[in-house]
């Protein structure tokens, strides 16, 4: 049953759907047929304070997949990384997500005042990136949570490799094939000095 937003609700994962779907028809200009109570309801959540709906999954034990905390500031984090990730510049950012350039620089620099649900979903739908609920780790399980990280890659990690395009990774990658170079030269040094050798005892 889709309630309205005044109930306060928690938004759980069917209402980022919905809302996903409702704001990228905004920016694509290909709107769904929503009844009119889901359009008022889905017009106020897009609105509603995102700090106020990490807070509640905060106290739900749910947090968005590959985000280290329930804040704005660790939401934006994550939607800065996979921009870099994906080498957009601000202004490209700005025009898949229909937010003003300026907006977009404030929003992922923290600087902007009290950002709405409306624009993470833009954000993420500008990125590729949809927005998935998960369960927050046990605070247990937090002195293990760099192993268990590298057992099950969230969805991030797995788009990106488990490695990532770390500076660490492409050392390895280097090393490697230094190595195998290395090795193909050694190879050719010591057939030629075979040949060279062979070339000698013929003339003789």
């Amino acid at each position: 049953m889709w309630l309205g937003v005044e109930a306060q609700q928690v938004v759980d994962q069917d209402e980022l759907n919905r809302i996903t779907r409702y704001i990228r028809g905004f920016i694509t200009g290909r709107r769904e047929d929503f009844d009119v109570i889901d359009l008022r309801a889905l017009d106020a959540l897009r609105r509603r304070s995102l700090a106020s709906v990490l807070s509640e999954y905060h106290e739900e034990d749910l947090q968005v997949r590959g985000v280290d905390g329930n804040t704005t500031r660790d939401a934006m984090a994550l939607m800065e990384s996979i921009r870099e990730d994906l080498g957009l510049s601000l202004n490209e950012l700005s025009r898949r997500s229909g937010i003003s350039r300026g907006h977009v620089g404030a929003l992922l620099s923290n600087s902007a005042k009290n950002p709405t649900l409306e624009s993470l979903v833009r954000l993420s739908i500008a990125l590729e990136c949809p927005i998935e609920l998960v369960d927050l780790p046990a605070p247990e399980q937090s002195a293990t949570s760099s192993t268990e990280d590298s057992k099950e890659p969230s969805l991030w990690q797995s788009v990106r490799g488990v490695a990532g395009p770390t500076l660490l990774g492409l050392g390895m990658l280097a090393g490697i094939a230094a190595l195998f170079r290395s090795i193909g030269e050694d190879a050719k040094t010591t057939t030629k000095s075979k040949s060279k050798s062979k070339t000698k005892k013929g003339k003789k």
